[in-house]
């Protein structure tokens, strides 16, 4: 029997491998770069970098490169959006602790008017 999809099935491989690795520089680029100041192209040019490509060699894979930022950018809000939650619910907390502690002083004083 021949095998007529291992080299595709074998290629298809190697692109999420590359997928996978090109996600991790996206993460670190856009990291080191800043929100504000990217751009698709800085962050083709040091992913050509990083995977030590020859300048433009990216080129015809801007668009993995824009899903790619898109994605990373998406986990990172998810986070934000997370670690917020955690704040106001912290907050919540300290808020409810607050005001146990002002109705057990206030306890405190009826009773003393209570005597």
């Amino acid at each position: 029997a021949g095998h007529p999809k291992s080299p595709r099935a074998a290629e298809q491989r190697a692109d999420m491998v590359d997928r996978a690795e090109m996600k991790k520089h996206v993460e670190q680029i856009i990291g080191e770069v800043g929100v504000d100041n990217l751009s698709a192209k800085t962050v083709r040019e040091k992913l050509e970098t990083a995977l030590g490509k020859e300048p433009g060699e990216l080129k015809p894979e801007k668009t993995l490169i824009s899903e790619l930022i898109d994605e990373v950018m998406a986990q990172q809000e998810d986070a934000e959006e997370e670690e917020e939650a955690d704040e106001a619910d912290m907050a919540l907390a300290r808020g409810s602790a607050a005001a146990v502690s002002r109705e057990e002083e206030s306890s405190e004083r009826h009773i003393g008017w209570m005597c």
